[in-house]
């Protein structure tokens, strides 16, 4: 594993080759003749036309603050990118945080703005947002995803859609079906095979417009109402769709749409905002608002799907390895060049590469460094939701990453308040260790397939750039350091209870040292 990253000791450099160095990581690693400054981009969504928001800037691209991000920034965002007529806009990190460095914040735009570079903001790299989880998204209507006209007109058989080209499903029945258009309330049975009942109490819910009986839109029946009724999936998640998968007996749910993949935009609907824990045995157990005369979807093409299996996979950190390979290291930020270009130390050592002092590179910066191995004892591979032709080339480290969010290194006070955080931009996932009789089969090297197979180990060891946390400026105390892995529920497991590890850590100026380290699932808050 550590083939694949580049050591980051203090080693003998020459000034020369320094400085070509930063030169061809400028060009080759960065393409900074190839993007204009302010373009844009969206990351992170289930299309190209939806996800989080970066901004390029002074050759590197950054995320931008919610705090005050409305519509009328959104309509920017999708003007700029080509996107013309209804948007709709998001907070709170919806489709991932993107990046964990921030180049804009309290954005305000008029709506007839060009450019979202040309809207009022403080300037660049001044924001106060912090933990990744307030990044700012969007998602635009394209002619594709326009809703069908309420007049007649001549109608032709829409194309094959695929849902996930990543090869997410690959160890599933072939995902790729022709999209089902319903005039009023469909309560037609033409699919019959497809449709599951679950009559329990109270309300009675199947699945519908798929291919395959364990895939397909959510429906919902009211008793003493004909016809059936849609799901709105204006926050349809992971949860939700364990939640429907558990009600029906199809066991998971391996992935979830909140587009009209499977039809049922002309629906009626009775539920939105649908929030579930997972661990709810029926939907009618979550929180959901709830009208049987009828709710407003935030979009009318905004409808829960989901896409059920009875394998995934369950990824469980090392918590020996975690807690015994804690150890602090101070370097000079002349060692940390690639580090800096992946966002991996705190806002205070780019603070200083700003600043107009010839010696910032002399700086010392306090890391405190630790082994992160991840298991995966599911019973199927864990693979990244990032389509392969999306993968990040990396200079400094010369693979791709597949993941933008793996895991989160965060250290906490002792009243939860974090006070340090990991900042690695994103990772590559392979098959570093697997136990006896068990043959790799995913790497870094190249552009070959990424990913983490049953009973096998991703091994990202102490000495690897960014893995750290960069406690510069963290005061002596009592703390709780943590590693959250898939953080974001980008890809669905078993098991989320087991994917957290909590330890004491104290630091002081003569003594650092991690121990009673714990698994157990993240705080409801989070989701």
């Amino acid at each position: 594993m550590m083939a694949r990253k580049q050591w980051s000791g203090e080693v003998s450099v020459s000034l020369p080759t320094f400085i070509v160095t930063l030169v061809l990581l400028s060009v080759n690693g960065y393409h900074a003749e190839a993007i204009e400054d302010g373009s844009i981009r969206l990351v992170g969504g289930r299309s190209d036309f939806e996800g989080t928001v970066l901004i390029y800037h002074m050759g590197l691209w950054g995320a931008i603050c919610d705090k005050g991000w409305s519509r009328k920034d959104a309509h920017v965002v999708c003007k700029q990118l080509g996107y013309p007529g209804k948007h709709l806009a998001f907070k709170k990190s919806f489709f991932g945080k993107g990046s964990a460095w921030m180049w804009m914040s309290r954005v305000r735009c008029y709506g007839n703005e060009k450019r979202l570079d040309k809207c009022r903001f403080p300037g660049w790299g001044r924001s106060n947002c912090y933990g990744g989880r307030s990044s700012a998204g969007v998602r635009c209507m394209t002619p594709s995803t326009t809703p069908p006209p309420t007049t007649s007109t001549t109608t032709t058989t829409p194309p094959p859609k695929t849902l996930n080209p990543n090869s997410l499903l690959a160890d599933e029945p072939a995902v790729n079906m022709t999209e089902q258009f319903e005039v009023g309330n469909d309560d037609s049975d033409n699919q019959a095979e497809n449709v599951v009942e679950d009559e329990g109490s109270g309300r009675t819910i199947r699945l519908n417009g798929g291919r395959f009986k364990q895939e397909g839109r959510v429906e919902v029946k009211v008793p003493g109402r004909l016809g059936w009724s849609a799901v709105c999936g204006d926050t349809w998640g992971i949860l939700e769709g364990m939640v429907t998968c558990k009600q029906l007996g199809y066991g998971y749910a391996k992935v979830t749409t909140s587009t009209s993949f499977y039809g049922g935009e002309r629906m009626h609907k009775i539920y939105k905002h649908v929030k579930c824990t997972g661990k709810e045995e029926r939907l009618d157990d979550c929180d959901i608002h709830v009208k049987e005369n009828g709710v407003a979807c935030n979009y009318t093409t905004s409808i829960a799907g989901v896409f059920c299996t009875k394998k995934l996979p369950d990824l469980v950190p090392n918590v020996t390895v975690l807690e015994t390979s804690a150890h602090l290291r101070d370097h000079h930020l002349y060692y940390l060049q690639c580090a800096m270009e992946e966002n991996c130390l705190a806002s205070s050592a780019y603070a200083l590469r700003k600043s107009s002092r010839a010696d910032w590179v002399q700086s010392v910066r306090r890391v405190m460094r630790f082994s992160s191995v991840i298991h995966n004892r599911g019973t199927d591979d864990f693979r990244p939701i990032i389509p392969k032709e999306r993968w990040d080339w990396h200079e400094c480290h010369m693979h791709y990453h597949s993941m933008e969010v793996f895991a989160h290194y965060d250290i906490t006070d002792l009243l939860g308040n974090k006070v340090a955080e990991g900042h690695k931009a994103s990772f590559c996932l392979e098959d570093s260790q697997c136990d006896p009789g068990k043959d790799k089969k995913f790497q870094c090297k190249g552009f070959a397939d990424q990913g983490i197979s049953v009973n096998c180990s991703d091994n990202y060891l102490a000495e690897i750039d960014c893995q750290w946390i960069d406690i510069t400026d963290l005061s002596p105390g009592t703390y709780t350091f943590r590693v959250l892995v898939n953080p974001e529920l980008r890809v669905a497991e078993l098991n989320f209870d087991n994917n957290l590890v909590s330890c004491d850590m104290f630091y002081s100026l003569y003594k650092f040292k991690v121990e009673n380290c714990t698994i157990g699932p993240e705080p409801l808050s989070r989701i």
